[in-house]
């Protein structure tokens, strides 16, 4: 595997994000499938199979990367952006209730992203940007993540 690779899952797994850590390991270990033209012995006629096929290190970083923008920087705005949602669309009397909070049976406000997180998520864009394979530019088509978490 990447030393680059097992380095961040080592990272990963000294902190509560173990589960992330899992989650690269197990889809890089799967590999991808892919069509390959082979000849049995003894015949001349050439057949079409699939077989699984490692990814090489840059793949197995952009892999990487991918889950830890997907779960570290699109989350949250997916997040921010359903709960503006409910707050807008959450009324009373046809008025829009401003304070809506998402809590469970005992009243306990689900919160899972501080209000530091949008630091700590433009620091993250930046290093992951960076460390992207295909380049910074790339990165950003592909996590087109909204001006203020950049």
């Amino acid at each position: 595997m990447n030393h680059d690779v097992v380095a961040l899952l080592e990272a990963l797994r000294a902190t509560p994000l173990a589960w992330i850590a899992d989650e690269v390991e197990a889809e890089i270990a799967v590999g991808r499938l892919v069509e390959k033209t082979y000849s049995e012995p003894g015949q001349t006629r050439r057949r079409t199979g699939t077989t699984v096929q490692d990814f090489n290190d840059e793949e197995q970083l952009e892999i990487a990367l991918h889950c830890l923008a997907n779960y570290l920087l699109v989350t949250p705005h997916v997040w921010d952006k359903a709960v503006g949602i409910l707050r807008k669309s959450v009324k009373t009397d046809g008025v829009a209730l401003g304070n809506v909070s998402i809590a469970d049976a005992t009243g306990h406000v689900f919160e899972p992203f501080s209000a530091e997180y949008g630091g700590h998520a433009r620091r993250l864009f930046g290093l992951l940007r960076e460390a992207w394979p295909a380049g910074p530019q790339d990165f950003e088509n592909k996590f087109s993540v909204p001006e203020e978490a950049k």
